[in-house]
């Protein structure tokens, strides 16, 4: 299989089977005088992986609104796009996004006054990093539910 999450095909039992990752918790801070954030997704950077970084978000960023009501959402989402776009390695996103995986971790991952921040960084080993990430996502920043999804389309905190 030459999907790079998983990379070469190998045996579940050796060492060998083991890849190291890094990841950061992304969050959102609506306002950085306040320092109040939501975890919103997970960068990911398998570490023998030179091209690649996986994120994954979920739509708990528009939780900022009821740390912040009236944040500009559309300015955060456009951020996120950006963090993302960067994360993926997509040519429009600049100079930035040529960078090889490791390098844009890094980037990414700064510690920085911003709308966009990350936690810090956290190491392990997996067999499956697609699994591996979702399972940090949902632990990190579950989705909203129904209520959450409710109170933040009427921005209100109930």
């Amino acid at each position: 299989m030459s999907d790079s999450l998983r990379g070469p095909s190998r045996s579940a039992d050796t060492p060998a089977a083991w890849r190291t990752y890094r990841y950061v918790v992304v969050r959102v801070v609506p306002r950085a005088d306040r320092e109040e954030s939501v975890n919103t997704g997970v960068l990911l950077q398998l570490v023998d992986e030179k091209k690649r970084l996986e994120v994954a978000l979920s739509d708990r960023w528009k939780l900022a609104e009821l740390l912040e009501p009236g944040c500009d959402l559309a300015e955060m989402k456009a951020q996120l796009d950006a963090f993302v776009a960067v994360a993926r390695g997509v040519a429009e996103a600049g100079t930035l996004a040529a960078l090889p995986a490791s390098e844009r971790f890094h980037w990414l991952a700064a510690v920085r006054s911003a709308v966009v921040r990350c936690s810090q960084i956290h190491v392990g080993r997996t067999r499956d990093a697609r699994r591996e990430l979702q399972r940090i996502l949902e632990r990190a920043a579950p989705g909203l539910d129904e209520n959450q999804r409710h109170a933040c389309a009427e921005g209100r905190g109930e």
